[in-house]
């Protein structure tokens, strides 16, 4: 039985295991994110462990896969990093990069609810927003590998916030990423909802958490967590627009987290903003491993052939 290092690099947390061909995955290890020291943190993950024949590696893009550079993201202190060179030199086994999605939707495809099926589609609502795509069996790269920055495309949105990337039009991240929830709330309580009496008002360093939480029992908070939702099936539109997979599944912080209040919404509305036929949307059933499972499935099929 072959095995492979996965490595799952985020603006929160970088996450390794060891796994094999069946998807069985072991040894887990996660840090926070260390901004200011990010090639000796991943080297310091990797050396517990041995036995294995290469390293798969899912991370936040911007990045050139093909190059294995990660170049800019805008969540994240990194700024071409040449990972793949990196680790190939270090530890002297094959390494391959992918977008984390683009790992996601392959071990959901692999391992998780996407078996047997050709068209596919995972989304991530985490620090960030982004969308690993497989449309007729393949898996989409685009000229870099970034072929799917969902996050960074227009929604349907009351008012308009600055995205991380800098970009001033209605980027779905902007408004639905884990970063990026506190302004939202505030900017909306100022302008969408001036003058309406919530508990969040008196919240200092707010955080998304804060959101949910509200909601169940303030009505300014519930009433902008369905914004917030109709936010997100627009952004979940796009992807059905732009690919018509026949499944959509859902990760990340956010997501996982708030599993009802983040799908609930979407079903409600997604019909709202789509011209295909509607695919069957639900939270990934292999939860925060799943960018892990397809960086591991991706990379033991990526060096099958050189066994």
């Amino acid at each position: 039985m072959r095995h492979a290092i996965g490595l799952d690099i985020g603006a929160t947390h970088i996450r390794a295991t060891l796994g094999n061909e069946k998807g069985e995955l072991k040894g887990f290890i996660s840090e926070k994110t260390d901004n200011k020291g990010i090639e000796q943190q991943i080297y310091r993950l990797l050396d517990s462990y041995s036995d294995y024949e290469c390293i798969g590696i899912g991370s936040m893009g911007p990045l050139d896969s093909f190059k294995g550079i990660i170049t800019n993201p805008p969540n994240i202190n990194i700024r071409n990093l040449r990972i793949v060179e990196l680790l190939e030199k270090k530890y002297g086994v094959a390494s391959r990069l992918l977008n984390d999605c683009a790992a996601g939707v392959y071990g959901e495809r692999a391992f998780g609810a996407g078996k047997n099926l050709e068209n596919l589609s995972y989304v991530t609502m985490s620090t960030g927003i982004g969308a690993g795509v497989i449309q007729d069996g393949r898996l989409l790269f685009g000229k870099d590998g970034n072929g799917h920055e969902i996050g960074h495309c227009e929604v349907d949105a009351d008012i308009r916030l600055k995205c991380r990337c800098n970009c001033l039009a209605r980027h779905w991240e902007a408004y639905g990423a884990g970063i990026n929830i506190p302004n939202f709330v505030e900017q909306m309580l100022l302008m969408k909802y001036k003058g309406k009496n919530s508990r969040l008002r008196q919240i200092r360093n707010m955080t998304a958490k804060d959101l949910f939480d509200a909601a169940e029992d303030d009505k300014v908070a519930a009433q902008l967590l369905d914004d917030l939702g109709r936010i997100n099936a627009s952004g979940i539109a796009n992807v059905v627009n732009a690919y018509d997979p026949e499944l959509i599944t859902i990760g990340g912080s956010v997501a996982l987290n708030n599993q009802r209040q983040i799908l609930d919404p979407i079903k409600r509305y997604i019909s709202e903003y789509t011209i295909n036929r509607l695919p069957k949307v639900m939270i990934t059933p292999l939860g925060k491993d799943v960018i892990l499972a397809g960086a591991v499935a991706y990379i033991l099929d990526a060096t099958k052939d050189a066994e």
